[in-house]
C-alpha cells in the first residue's frame, strides 16, 4: 500500500479495526441485492480509495432516483455505505465528500469483450449527487474489485 493511500484511509477513517463494521458493501444483480461481507477489506478500501481519487471527469447527467433504480434493475455493481463521511481530495482540485458511493460493472457479454475504458461511480450522501463522476485511467482497479466481491459472494 502506498504511503498516501494509507493516509488517505486514515483521513477518510474507513477501517476496519476490532471487527467493528465501519462500511457496508451490497452486491446488486439485476433487481436481485445481497449483503456482502468482504473477505479483505483493508485491500477492498485501499481500491476504493484509489478509484475516487483517480476521479478525473463528470459524465453531464442529472442524477434521480429512477437513475439509480434504473441501475440496479439492469446492471450489477456494488453499493457501498459508510459509518462516517468520507472526504477525498480529487485530481479535479475539488472536495467530494460523500457517506455512500454505488459502482456499476459494465455488461461484459460475450459480444461485447472489449476492455473497459472508464469506471462511473455515483457517490452520495442521503441520495445520489448530480453528476455522476469517471475515473477514465484506473479501469483495471474495477477489474480487481469485481473478483473480490465475486470471491466474497461465493465463500
Amino acid at each position: 500500500m502506498s504511503l498516501l493511500s494509507f493516509i488517505s484511509l486514515l483521513n477518510c477513517s474507513v477501517t476496519n479495526q476490532n471487527n467493528n463494521k465501519k462500511f457496508k458493501v451490497v452486491y446488486f444483480d439485476k433487481n436481485i441485492q445481497k449483503d456482502i461481507r468482504i473477505n479483505e477489506p483493508n485491500q477492498f478500501l485501499e481500491l476504493i480509495n484509489n478509484l475516487v481519487l483517480g476521479i478525473d471527469d463528470c459524465f453531464r447527467l442529472i442524477v434521480t432516483n429512477e437513475t439509480i433504480k434504473g441501475i440496479k434493475n439492469n446492471s450489477s455493481g456494488i453499493e457501498i455505505f459508510f459509518s462516517n463521511e468520507m472526504s477525498s481530495d480529487l485530481a479535479t482540485r475539488q472536495t467530494l465528500k460523500f457517506k455512500k458511493i454505488l459502482i456499476p460493472f459494465p455488461n461484459q457479454s460475450d459480444d461485447n469483450i472489449e476492455k473497459i475504458s472508464a469506471v462511473v461511480l455515483y457517490c452520495g450522501r442521503k441520495k445520489y449527487f448530480t453528476p455522476p463522476y469517471i475515473n477514465s485511467k484506473d479501469s483495471f482497479l474495477l477489474e480487481k474489485i469485481k473478483i473480490m466481491t465475486i470471491d466474497s459472494i461465493n465463500k
